[in-house]
């Protein structure tokens, strides 16, 4: 939390966003109340509990975004791989159900992982997001940037 802390500090009036891997569930709502964080990333390998309705509630009042994580749909197989289809189909609900902002992203680490918006679509339809809501979901950091740099 400490870093966290540091990182709002340094972060000023610039435009960089700043991400935070979620934790468990106290730390998610510390997290999610700092004014500056901007997406709460990584949730599908937090614990179970650790994003409910109170903390998707406060991401909505405080304009924090979710980040769905899609390089797992690809890197992985089997029993894990439906796990975290299943915390993004979770996650997805409670996105609709009290409208947090949310991203789509791929974390990738190489040429070889980035993905075109359409690659994107299709592997969000596997937790039941559509293509509508997935090109919303792409807006959003350059949103996030926009706010604060002040650009209306």
């Amino acid at each position: 939390m400490k870093g966290i802390i540091a990182a709002l500090r340094d972060k000023g009036k610039g435009s960089d966003l700043l991400l935070v891997d979620a934790g468990d569930q106290a730390f998610n709502r510390a997290v999610i109340s700092l004014r500056g964080v901007d997406v709460l990333r990584q949730v599908h390998r937090a614990p179970r509990g650790a994003f409910t309705h109170v903390t998707a509630r406060m991401a909505a009042e405080h304009g924090v975004a979710l980040e769905f994580d899609l390089q797992p749909l690809v890197q992985l197989r089997g029993w894990p791989r439906q796990r975290v289809l299943q915390s993004h189909v979770r996650l997805l609900r409670l996105q609709r159900k009290y409208g947090f902002p949310c991203t789509v992203a791929t974390n990738a680490r190489s040429i070889l992982d980035l993905r075109s918006p359409r690659e994107l679509a299709a592997l969000a339809r596997l937790f039941g997001m559509g293509e509508e809501e997935t090109l919303r979901a792409l807006a959003v950091p350059s949103e996030l940037a926009r706010r604060h740099r002040g650009v209306p």
